[in-house]
C-alpha cells in the first residue's frame, strides 16, 4: 500500500456499530472527508458514530440517541459540504467543480439503513439480485 493509498485508507467500522447499528444519513463524499467528518459528530453527539460504504454510498450509523446524533449532523453539514466542494474544486479530473456533497438524505429514527440487515429491497420496477453463496 503506498503512502498515498495509507492515508485515505480509513479504519474499518466499528463491528458493534456495524451489526446493531441504527442508520442516520446517506451521501456520497471521499472516504478521507467522511471520516474526519464523522469523527467530529461522534464528538459532538457523544454518542457511537461510524460509518460504512453501502453499494458505493456512506451510510452512517449509530448507537445511542437518534435525536443527540441528527443534531449533530445537521450541524456540522454545512462543514461536510465545504469539504467536499474543496476536494472537488482541486480535484483536476473533477466535472462538477462546483458540487459539494452528493445525495445526502437523513433516515427516520429506527433505520437499518441501505443495503443492510438483509433488506434486498428494490424500487418498483427493478429486481433485487441476491447471490447465495451455497447455490454453485
Amino acid at each position: 500500500m503506498s503512502d498515498e493509498t495509507a492515508d485515505t485508507q480509513p479504519p474499518p467500522c466499528d463491528q458493534e456499530i456495524f451489526d446493531k447499528g441504527l442508520a442516520v444519513c446517506t451521501f456520497v463524499a471521499p472516504s478521507r472527508i467522511t471520516e474526519a467528518w464523522v469523527v467530529k459528530v461522534r464528538e459532538k453527539s457523544g454518542q457511537r458514530v461510524d460509518w460504512h460504504h453501502s453499494g458505493g454510498r456512506v451510510n452512517m450509523l449509530y448507537l445511542g440517541d437518534y435525536a443527540k446524533v441528527r443534531a449533530a449532523v445537521e450541524e456540522l453539514l454545512p462543514e461536510l459540504n465545504a469539504a467536499c466542494l474543496e476536494h472537488r474544486r482541486n480535484d483536476k479530473d473533477a466535472i462538477f467543480k462546483d458540487l459539494g456533497v452528493e445525495a445526502f438524505a437523513f433516515f427516520g429514527e429506527h433505520s437499518r439503513g441501505l443495503y443492510r440487515q438483509g433488506d434486498f429491497s428494490a424500487p418498483e420496477g427493478y429486481a433485487p439480485i441476491v447471490l447465495d453463496d451455497d447455490e454453485s
